[in-house]
């Protein structure tokens, strides 16, 4: 398992059409045996998706939230 502090490489990908560029970024950890969802500049809730592709609710981390707040959420508070 991975520990807190390890470097990780935050998943960017630009999409470039004719008329158009987008710009997809968020940034998931691995920590403790955890998912920390850090950054989500999408539209897509990726927590959820996550939890339907097998990935229990209590190892997601909402890392782009306080601590205060995490733990008033139904993820993992750390």
């Amino acid at each position: 398992s991975a520990k807190h502090g390890t470097a990780q490489r935050p998943l960017h990908a630009d999409i470039y059409s004719a008329r158009l560029l987008q710009e997809v970024y968020f940034i998931l950890r691995i920590i403790d045996d955890k998912v920390w969802i850090e950054e989500n500049r999408t539209e897509r809730d990726i927590g959820v998706e996550l939890m339907e592709r097998g990935i229990p609710r209590d190892d997601l981390v909402l890392g782009l939230h306080s601590p205060r707040k995490r733990q008033y959420t139904d993820c993992a508070a750390a």
